[in-house]
């Protein structure tokens, strides 16, 4: 189907330049996880932002302390591992093989024993359970709003009562043109291999009317918008508790 063509765009990524493709920064192209440097720069970047989004939750929403989290499109496992040193256990759920392996080598390297990648599809299939914590950041944009949107009310849908989501979703790309030139010039710099076809990094805008329809049908009482600008792209970051009951209105 012509909407899946992403997910093997960023299998095609995890085997070319997997920490590039999650940090999209000069410095990070062409490197390699077996570097411990460049696996310490990545995790850092991903524990900073975790401290960002507990300071978040804890600021608006009170203490929390979640013993089951899910992480959406964990990639090389930058944010999941950091998120397992907040929770009991963290499953991270990815589309692209060639990340789940690699993100499974670096916890049985680090030897963090309390997270388990499972594969993603349109269903999450593999993911079973609820959760008390579900993440996902600069995920969304990469997957066309046409599957972006059921995968989110499913997510959500696995939030147990009283759990938090803090997703992140772009709403505003000023040119998709010219932002995926760019990232193709910029791959094209470093790939050795023409023949090989590069893929399109998509950045997807949703209609936040339908994001917060989803959020509130599920029972979300109380959220938290934190803005994002990447490059021009504007996002959100939306930090929610799903309420023990359905309805707030009395």
């Amino acid at each position: 189907m012509p909407g899946h063509q992403t997910d093997r765009d960023w299998d095609v990524l995890g085997q070319l330049d997997p920490c590039w493709a999650v940090l999209t920064g000069d410095p990070f192209r062409g490197a390699d996880l077996v570097d411990a440097e460049t696996l310490e720069a990545i995790l850092d970047s991903g524990r900073q932002h975790v401290a960002r989004i507990w300071d978040m939750i804890e600021h608006h929403l009170g203490p929390f302390t979640p013993t089951r989290a899910l992480d959406f499109g964990s990639g090389i496992g930058r944010l999941t591992i950091p998120l397992a040193e907040h929770c009991a256990s963290v499953v991270g759920v990815e589309v692209a093989e060639s990340m789940l392996a690699q993100a499974r080598a670096v916890c049985a390297k680090l030897n963090v024993l309390n997270v388990r990648f499972v594969k993603s599809d349109d269903f999450l299939a593999e993911v079973t359970g609820t959760f008390d914590l579900i993440h996902s950041h600069i995920v969304f944009q990469h997957i066309p709003p046409s599957r972006g949107l059921s995968l989110l009310r499913q997510l959500i849908g696995k939030l147990n009562a009283d759990g938090i989501g803090v997703m992140h979703v772009l709403y505003h790309n000023p040119d998709m043109a010219s932002l995926s030139a760019s990232v193709l010039k910029s791959m094209w710099r470093w790939l050795k291999r023409p023949f090989r076809r590069l893929p399109q990094m998509q950045m997807n805008a949703y209609p936040l009317n339908e994001v917060f329809r989803l959020v509130q049908e599920a029972g979300v009482q109380w959220i938290q918008v934190l803005p994002t600008d990447h490059g021009g792209c504007l996002g959100l970051v939306l930090c929610f508790r799903k309420a023990p009951t359905t309805s707030y209105l009395v």
